[in-house]
């Protein structure tokens, strides 16, 4: 699942596809966010006290590197161990069967878990781990969703910094 390092087109893949497959989840989130619901609004409160704060001193170098560290543990652990140990290997003349399923869920409800802020938060990190194991057991190449949950974390950081970043700039204190 994961491409050895001299198939080249398979990187070259895994990469292209994982990028844009982050386009849709940050499209997702960007909507979601627009909703005058009280949970997104306590979200996103959530998210400027515990997040914001602990990322604002980081550069943007550093805020890559944090991103791209979380997508590859993050989904080496959940879609390339966990996942796959409960799917075995996968057909891929008939990919769904009952335990690809089964590994998919259970991954993606532990991957919920850890990132378990509030229940609306769980059930969006949930969402995330289903269709990043879709997109494991679709490509069977571990760049994708690898590259996709990095692309989606550097996104949601800077968005989330933006309000500070301008701040900063403009010399208030963020």
């Amino acid at each position: 699942m994961v491409p050895q390092i001299q198939q080249w087109s398979d990187i070259g893949f895994g990469v292209l596809w994982g990028t844009l497959a982050g386009l849709p989840m940050m499209l997702f989130v960007l909507l979601f966010s627009l909703l005058p619901i009280r949970a997104i609004r306590q979200l996103h409160t959530l998210n400027q006290q515990r997040i914001v704060p602990f990322f604002l001193g980081f550069t943007p170098a550093q805020l890559f590197v944090f991103a791209l560290c979380a997508g590859v543990c993050e989904e080496l652990f959940f879609r390339g161990w966990l996942q796959a140990s409960i799917t075995g290997p996968i057909d891929s003349t008939a990919p769904w069967q009952p335990g690809v399923v089964l590994g998919v869920l259970l991954g993606a409800i532990l991957f919920g878990f850890c990132h378990l802020l509030s229940p609306l938060y769980f059930t969006l990190a949930t969402l995330a781990g289903i269709y990043l194991g879709v997109l494991l057991v679709e490509t069977q190449n571990l760049l994708v969703p690898i590259t996709a949950h990095a692309v989606y974390d550097l996104a949601m950081l800077f968005w989330l910094l933006l309000p500070n970043l301008r701040k900063t700039s403009e010399g208030e204190q963020p």
